[in-house]
């Protein structure tokens, strides 16, 4: 079991203009709050840019041949997804599993599953997911290696 250590910088809720300040250590949560005085106008929401501030993505994740499991050593890079729906709240995924043309049918769909898997044990919700099985019909890049293209590639989607 890994436990979570990281802090979310100052976000402004969308009513009040309250600050909040969220640290998560292990199981627990601590929250502060400060209200500084606020003009209405900065109460507005985001522009929808303001997301890729927080997921750069897309993120793609490698995969062995065949296999669909996750290597442990990419847990931290995985977690920051979690990170962006813990800042932006409940944000929409695209989880795309990709194949090369050597490897065993299923096994693109099979990764975006232990992907969503994954981020629903997490604690993310299945409905925030949209997986989609893409095989080996859209390749990296032409030419490119069989190992490029053993992998899941996690977008946002526009809601």
């Amino acid at each position: 079991m890994m436990t979570f250590a990281w802090q979310i910088v100052s976000a402004r809720a969308k009513r009040g203009g309250t600050l909040l300040r969220a640290v998560l250590m292990g199981a627990s949560l601590v929250i502060s709050t400060a209200v500084p005085p606020v003009a209405e106008a900065q109460t507005a929401p985001p522009p929808d840019h303001v997301i890729s501030d927080y997921f750069p993505g897309p993120w793609t994740i490698l995969f062995d041949r065949n296999s669909s499991k996750i290597d442990p050593g990419l847990s931290d890079y995985l977690d920051r997804i979690l990170e962006a729906d813990l800042v932006l709240g409940h944000v929409k995924l695209l989880i795309k599993g990709h194949a090369s043309s050597v490897e065993k049918a299923g096994v693109a769909a099979r990764r975006a599953a232990a992907v969503r898997d994954y981020l629903v044990r997490r604690g993310l919700r299945r409905a925030q997911m949209k997986v989609v099985d893409a095989g080996t019909s859209e390749p990296r890049r032409p030419g490119g290696t069989a190992a490029e293209n053993q992998r899941v590639v996690v977008t946002t989607l526009a809601e």
